[in-house]
């Protein structure tokens, strides 16, 4: 199943497995407001490859040339199976074609070009066509042009919109570039609208050309219907056909200008209304701007809108991926304030904060550095690309840059979903081995140090030395029992899940010593006869367990690692006892340490790893394989080499931020 960064499904190890909601669900033509940053990318290739259309997906909106539906339309279709959410648009400009679109043969724009008469091309008192952008004619998209055959450009443009774009498929709405409301720009063009031979006013041109463009836009709407997207470039003055609104080149018009106009259209535009921002680097290829990057994204975050960052408007097809965009902020908790000079909501430059359910935003939209409390601990995020920034750090105050802008997030105290050992010190890690959170000590108070807990959505569930114990989400004890009974009297190791897919969970539970018995029970602790043993009916050295999907059918497999005295062995059984895979050594074969065993899709390729970590007694090592062929793909240390207790994993969301995360459980560190 694919998981991207707004992650459908969440496999926990050791411990768990669990199933998330998708941050952004988008169903028609709505879009819930319940994670940010939301991503947009302006993606004008025609042609997609494999890997373009792999990167892609991790953006929540895309606008692509519409000619990717016959160039690419496989890819198309990868994107939306990796990424069910997300938002594709198909580009194109409604004012303008180019010019040598007649001998472009199978194309779109051919189909479009040859439906254009020759009186409705925009030309001037001289009868010569006009262009704006090199190489492409206007478009007369007035009604001061001759009808032919009842219709003008509007009708002819808006029947190829619903004929030729969306009955395809393969679109959630479409992208208008240039949606102009004056050509004011072009006064010394001498446009001639109706043919006479005479140059109008720039004032009865204006007039003409927002009718001709609102008629565009209404028609487009009446014939595709309400279901779809329609966004326009620079189309403020026609909020109310669209849903969205890209501001291209911020800050180049101004902040206070550019957001007023984007706060505005997320309150005036069609429902799901919103703005998209675009940054860019004016074509130098600098994607290492991170300034410039952070500056847009932090001011796009002030309002419930998207964000895009590339090279300009001579390319716009970069895959330029940022830690920022890694950072979920959860969904917003109050509207953006002015914090320095006195808090108020008027829309001027200034230092604005805007708080989220999992952190905060702050922008200095000022020419001067600015020294800023923020009434309490956060966290830098951990990153790459300007390490300086983004530290990972603690702060209470900042110094920021002018023009800057910076996302931090609320510390957390608790693993959220996912499992580890009460009072253990956690670290979460990416699929690449990189620290994504800063450490912390996890504990429910309720519940012994020691004891394995599986954070669920609707509760928890503990395994405390040698009982299992079910809590609800207020923590009240619904269920207790022994799965080996009372006169067993060491730890238990236990994983959650719907193994079979039919909606309950059970719990599957295995020694931590003694044997390697696998025992499988539901919520009200009842066996289930699939139990087996994960090993030799003489090894005494217990399992432990993670669940996940591994071959895509939809249940559970049960993977297994050989506790402390045996091998490194992993082995992989089906939901019912039945061996799946005999499997493989993690580590050296010889060691006699076992392996400790989570599983997730780690690196978000839409397969599953299996993920290995040492055993009690080595230095802490991590593993994470693919499991169709059983190579490395990640090897990392998670802790520092004096620490000899091993590496114990599993795989969950440490802070209910929709993404996954490898969660490894130092104790004893003192």
């Amino acid at each position: 199943m694919p998981i991207v960064k707004l992650k459908k499904f969440i496999s926990y190890s050791v411990f768990l497995i669990f199933c998330l909601a998708m941050p952004i669900s988008v169903f028609g033509a709505t879009i819930k407001n319940d994670n940010y940053p939301r991503l947009a990318n302006l993606f004008f290739r025609w042609d997609i490859t494999e890997s373009e259309a792999r990167a892609l997906v991790k953006w929540d909106m895309l606008i692509i040339d519409m000619e990717a539906q016959k160039q690419s339309p496989q890819n198309l279709k990868l994107i939306k199976k990796l990424n069910p959410q997300i938002k594709i648009l198909a580009y194109l400009a409604p004012q303008e074609i180019r010019g040598d679109s007649g001998t472009l043969n199978g194309t779109l724009r051919q189909n479009l070009f040859q439906k254009i008469k020759e009186n409705w091309w925009l030309k001037n008192d001289k009868g010569e066509k006009s262009a704006w952008w090199p190489g492409n004619p206007l478009i007369n998209i007035t009604a001061e042009t001759e009808l032919a055959r009842g219709e003008r450009f509007a009708d002819v443009f808006s029947d190829f919109l619903r004929d030729e774009i969306m009955q395809s498929g393969y679109w959630d709405g479409i992208f208008f570039d240039n949606v102009w409301d004056n050509l004011n720009f072009m006064t010394d063009f001498g446009f001639d609208l109706n043919s006479d031979g005479k140059a109008e006013s720039m004032e009865f041109i204006n007039q003409k050309w927002r009718e001709g463009m609102a008629d565009i836009l209404q028609k487009t709407r009446a014939k595709i219907g309400s279901g779809y997207l329609l966004v326009g470039n620079g189309g403020i003055f026609y909020n109310k056909y669209l849903n969205g609104v890209l501001f291209e080149h911020f800050p180049k018009y101004g902040w206070t200008e550019t957001m007023k106009k984007y706060s505005g259209i997320s309150k005036n535009g069609v429902v799901p209304s919103f703005g998209v921002i675009n940054s860019n680097v004016n074509n130098s290829g600098r994607k290492s701007d991170y300034q410039k990057m952070r500056f847009g994204l932090a001011s796009s975050l002030l309002f419930d809108g998207f964000f895009s960052f590339d090279n300009g408007d001579k390319s716009h097809h970069e895959i330029w991926w940022y830690d920022e965009y890694e950072t979920s902020l959860g969904e917003p908790l109050a509207s953006a304030k002015k914090i320095v000079d006195g808090e108020n909501f008027s829309l001027s430059e200034g230092v604005w904060r805007r708080d989220f359910s999992r952190g905060l935003v702050i922008v200095n939209s000022t020419n001067k550095e600015q020294k800023i409390s923020l009434n309490g601990d956060y966290e830098k995020i951990f990153g790459n690309q300007d390490s300086q920034i983004n530290s990972g750090g603690f702060v209470q105050e900042l110094i920021m840059r002018p023009n800057d802008g910076l996302l931090l997030l609320k510390p957390i105290d608790r693993v959220q979903k996912g499992a580890y050992e009460n009072g253990s010190f956690v670290r979460a890690f990416g699929g690449s081995g990189k620290l994504t959170r800063n450490g912390f000590f996890s504990y429910r108070d309720s519940l012994p140090g020691g004891s394995k807990i599986v954070e669920l959505t609707t509760g928890f569930v503990a395994g405390v030395d040698n009982e299992v114990r079910v809590y609800d989400k207020q923590g009240v004890l619904l269920k207790k029992f022994f799965p080996f009974g009372r006169e067993y009297q060491d730890k238990i190791n236990l994983a959650v899940a719907d193994l079979s897919g039919n909606g309950d969970l059970e719990i599957v539970v295995a020694r931590e010593k003694f044997s390697s018995d696998v025992k499988i029970f539901d919520f009200y602790g009842e066996e289930d006869s699939a139990s087996f043993k994960a090993y030799a009916e003489n090894f005494q050295g217990g399992v432990d367990l993670a669940l996940c999907d591994l071959n895509g059918d939809g249940q559970m497999e049960i993977v297994t690692g050989a506790g402390f005295g045996g091998g490194p062995h992993i082995r992989i059984f089906e939901f019912n006892g039945k061996l799946f895979d005999s499997g493989f050594f993690a580590f050296d074969r010889s060691w006699r340490n076992g392996v400790n065993v989570a599983c997730g899709d780690a690196d978000n390729d839409g397969q599953m790893e299996i993920i290995a970590g040492s055993g009690l007694g080595n230095s802490a090592k991590i593993k994470i394989f693919d499991f169709r062929n059983r190579k490395v793909k990640v090897e990392f240390s998670p802790y520092n080499e004096n620490y000899r207790r091993g590496a114990e994993i599993s795989f969950g969301d440490i802070d209910n931020d929709g993404s996954g995360e490898i969660i490894f459980s130092a104790k004893n560190i003192f």
